[in-house]
This record gives C-alpha cells, structure tokens and sequence, in this order.
C-alpha cells in the first residue's frame, strides 16, 4: 500500500479493522505467573426474564409454566399502578385518600386538587394536580385555568382584535 506525502504523517487507530496498520504495529507480550490460592471466583446471572436470548415466552405452553419460570417476581396490577401514580413518589402519602405532607414540595400542601393558585381561590376554580409532572421535577404543578383572569384575557383579546388597523 502506498501513501501520499499528506498521508504518511498520519497515524490511524491500531484497532481501526478499516485501515491497514500492519506496517506500524508492534506487539509486546509479556508472561505472568498467577497464584490460584489468592483467585476467587464469581459469576454473574441474570434477575429476571429470559436468560437465553433463543427462548421467547411463546415456548410456555401455559401461564402456570410461565410464572413458575419468572419466579416470584411482584407484578403490580392496573389499581396497584394507578395507587402507586397517585401517590407522592417524594414523601409516599396517598394523594387519592387526600394525605398531604405540608413540607414535601411534591405535595405542595394539597392532594389531587386545589384552589386556584393564581388568585389564591377567589374565581372558586379548581385546579387538578398534572401527576406526569409533579412525579417527574418533584414539585406540585397544577393544570387550570382561574376564572377571574379569563373574562380579563378574553376582553383584551377581542380589543386587540377588533382595534382598526392603520
């Protein structure tokens, strides 16, 4: 193979398969001696699930074989997961029995619901938790809209549009 004079002062990666770089690899091997009375052994296995990549679910020829297979593995069910979502994953208490913790910032002091936050509960809306975000930055946060700012918005809104244009 041969270079160019830009190429030549390039060195590739020596395990790089797509360039040849028998010209320029060196091996060193050196020996080691290992003493078996200080080796331990330790292996490795799967928790969970299929433990040969071969095998699929579709070889259990019934659900018993499956979860006499799987073990005894918790599987939570759509109430179990629906408990657990409406739950604070910060402080644990159950937001669907109205449980709150005053100083968790994931609860904020309320449950599923609350008063209006943005006039403090004067419209008498009620704002409902968003549980995808709360759970997720870990602080209470609330879908709605207040009922005294939207006769407000509403208002500006149609001045603005029907303002003659220059």
């Amino acid at each position: 193979m041969s270079y160019t004079d830009f190429e030549e002062g390039i060195t590739f990666d020596n395990d790089d398969p797509d360039f040849d770089n028998n010209n320029h690899l060196h091996i060193k091997m050196s020996t080691m001696t290992l003493d078996s009375g200080k080796m331990s052994v330790a292996s490795v296995h799967p928790v969970s699930g299929l433990s040969n990549r071969s095998q699929s679910f579709s070889s259990f020829s019934s659900t018993e074989e499956l979860s006499s297979y799987l073990g005894t593995e918790p599987v939570l069910s759509i109430e179990e997961l629906r408990l657990q979502l409406n739950s604070c994953f910060t402080c644990g208490v159950s937001w669907t029995e109205d449980h709150v913790s005053l100083d968790c910032s994931e609860c904020g002091g309320y449950s599923l619901e609350r008063p209006c936050p943005t006039c403090e509960g004067h419209c008498s809306a009620v704002w409902k938790r968003d549980l995808t975000m709360s759970h997720a930055c870990g602080k209470a946060r609330w879908t709605g809209s207040c009922g005294l700012l939207a006769p407000i918005q509403d208002d500006v809104f149609s001045r603005i549009t029907a303002a003659p244009s220059s």
